[in-house]
């Protein structure tokens, strides 16, 4: 099943719905997902992130980047490679190719407690791009790194995305963000949770923290924040 062609899709929760980070949940992919991936997959695919098919064209991306310590920067990047049987070397090589473009290259044989919270994230999601999936599912990736980090990893993540071809559908509480990122907004109301507003992002790209200055970004924005304080029954 394609879902969306090529596109960011970005979730915004309500600031009432708080991560239940206690509530993961074991599934195929790498690592237990949150309540909150569970309900996105309910909601746009359908069947119960218990139940994710082997086959289903997604991965998921977390907050916490889940680099294994006693592996080197590029054995943890290869991780999902090795799981799906693919030679060590093979994907070695293959992840090389990618080290300098997430910004990772010379410390290939560096161990995770060197990197900076932003190189973290970027092997977290070179692990996950190595893997070619047509939707990645980011689960506020950004929200434990210090505000500059994060707006150096949202402009990297947006002129990245150009390369990728992938659909990525983000979820975060942060309403800059998700008009910086994305070309659709989802606003996600408290649990149990449903979709109450969609909005279209039709700001030009590329973009920068710049924009967040410009008219049209503050019209937006007013109607995001208009959703997220109003409450009403949702639509979907």
């Amino acid at each position: 099943m394609k879902y969306f062609s090529f596109s960011v899709k970005v979730i915004v929760m309500n600031w009432n719905q708080q991560p239940n980070t206690n509530n993961q949940i074991p599934t195929g992919h790498l690592h237990p997902i949150t309540q909150t991936i569970r309900e996105i997959y309910s909601i746009f695919y359908n069947f119960d992130a218990l139940n994710i098919p082997a086959d289903h064209p997604s991965r998921d991306m977390q907050q916490k980047d889940l680099l294994l310590p006693w592996r080197t920067v590029l054995d943890n990047v290869i991780l999902g490679l090795e799981l799906k049987g693919v030679i060590k070397s093979e994907a070695r090589q293959k992840a090389i190719e990618h080290i300098e473009t997430f910004g990772l290259k010379g410390f290939e044989n560096q161990y995770p407690f060197v990197l900076s919270g932003g190189m973290r994230q970027r092997a977290q999601f070179l692990r996950s791009v190595l893997l070619y999936q047509e939707v990645m599912l980011l689960d506020e990736p950004f929200g434990a790194l210090d505000a500059l980090t994060r707006h150096q990893m949202q402009e990297w993540l947006s002129n990245l995305w150009r390369t990728l071809g992938n659909t990525i559908i983000l979820v975060t509480h942060d309403t800059d963000e998700a008009l910086l990122l994305s070309d659709k907004i989802y606003v996600m109301s408290a649990r149990p949770a449903k979709i109450v507003m969609s909005l279209d992002v039709d700001l030009p790209r590329p973009r920068t923290h710049a924009t967040v200055t410009e008219p049209e970004f503050a019209k937006l924005k007013a109607k995001l924040l208009a959703q997220l304080h109003e409450k009403q029954p949702a639509t979907i």
